[in-house]
């Protein structure tokens, strides 16, 4: 959660707080008009290109008057769209197909230089063993089931640490 978050926040650095709001996985791009939009949306699948990040096509949603972000209601996201912004938008979605993914297996990865896992230790302090933590069991399979997705498209596989540390699937 929190790598992804830090990683989300230094790709839209430049972003954020101007067209776009991130909140771990969720990615509200928000303009004033429907050029602006085209615009904001361009620049956002730009970026997206670069950190080789793909977006769930089921998850999408575009031209949204208002909408729902983190559980709350927010007002002129991309106001309405209308016919020729309606073409505009689909023009802009046909020449970015390769942003969606269709599969687990599309979902190429994050370079490593953004996400790469390391350990921030300081000299002075001591390690600290992590307890397991788990999960409510309809949540753990789930969470079993969709890991076993990128395990098997070679997204994702287990890396071991010392034993003062736990195993997370990387």
């Amino acid at each position: 959660g929190a790598t992804y978050q830090r990683l989300m926040d230094k790709a839209f650095e430049g972003q954020i707080g101007r067209n776009i709001e991130v909140y771990v996985d969720d990615l509200v791009v928000k303009s004033y008009t429907e050029a602006e939009m085209m615009r904001d949306i361009e620049e956002t699948f730009c970026i997206l290109r670069k950190i080789n990040m793909k977006l769930n096509p089921k998850k999408c949603s575009f031209g949204v008057a208002e909408g729902v972000f983190l559980g709350y209601v927010e007002v002129a996201i991309g106001g309405t769209v209308f016919d020729k912004g309606r073409t505009d938008l689909c023009s802009i979605l046909k020449k970015n197909l390769d942003i969606f993914t269709w599969q687990p297996s599309d979902m190429t990865g994050v370079p490593r230089s953004i996400a790469e896992h390391r350990l921030n230790i300081q000299e002075g302090y001591s390690l600290a063993r992590q307890k397991n933590r788990g999960q409510a069991p309809k949540r753990a399979k789930a969470i079993q089931v969709e890991v076993q997705k990128l395990v098997e498209a070679k997204i994702m596989r287990e890396v071991y640490y010392n034993d003062w540390l736990s195993n997370p699937v990387m």
